[in-house]
């Protein structure tokens, strides 16, 4: 038995050995270099900042408790949603945005555990993680692409969106009262003009 457990640490390391030569060839293969490195030196840097983790932290447990303290205070918001139904996106742009959404949230619960790593004691979970983020990258790309050349148009300022930036959208209000937009609200737009050309950076 004392030569099995003697043992057990060789075979770990030649296991981690193979896990890392396969990961390498992998990075080689889809992106011509195994270092990567090289290209998120500044994002390392960040992570290694204290403050960055600090604000890292707070933004993925500040925002989950301003949702809920809102739906405490404020509440939920109900509509009829009877009468005629009208084709507001097509489908095409329906499939683009779930697959922008689905790719979304496994670039973000990986890249969690990928910035967790050291937390998490690295090991397969980590490993899977940044395979895991590497499809989800490779899947968003296209989306955020043509969502990009969907809605350009419909995402530029208007008029009516200092309106709805004045209000806050009426989400501070209980009462329902008519909302200032176009197709996209500022909102919306807001949202997109963050996510769409910093995915892009990112990716």
């Amino acid at each position: 038995m004392s030569w099995v457990l003697g043992a057990w640490p060789v075979l770990a390391a030649e296991s981690n050995a193979e896990n890392a030569k396969a990961y390498n060839q992998f990075m080689t293969e889809i992106g011509g270099s195994a270092d990567w490195g090289q290209w998120g030196k500044m994002f390392t840097i960040l992570q290694g900042n204290e403050y960055f983790m600090i604000g890292f932290l707070l933004l993925i447990t500040v925002v989950p408790i301003v949702f809920a303290l809102h739906l405490l205070i404020v509440g939920a918001k109900h509509f009829d949603h009877g009468g005629k139904q009208i084709l507001f996106f097509p489908l095409f742009a329906r499939i683009v945005h779930f697959i922008g959404a689905a790719s979304f949230t496994i670039l973000v619960l990986s890249g969690l555990l990928i910035v967790s790593g050291q937390f998490f004691g690295g090991g397969g979970l980590i490993r899977f993680a940044r395979y895991a983020h590497i499809a989800g990258a490779v899947c968003a790309l296209p989306a955020v692409i043509f969502m990009l050349i969907i809605w350009f148009k419909d995402m530029l300022p208007a008029a009516c969106d200092i309106k709805w930036i004045l209000i806050l959208g009426g989400y501070l209000s209980k009462k329902k009262v008519p909302v200032p937009a176009k197709k996209f609200n500022a909102g919306q737009k807001m949202w997109f003009w963050c996510a769409i050309p910093g995915g892009l950076i990112m990716m």
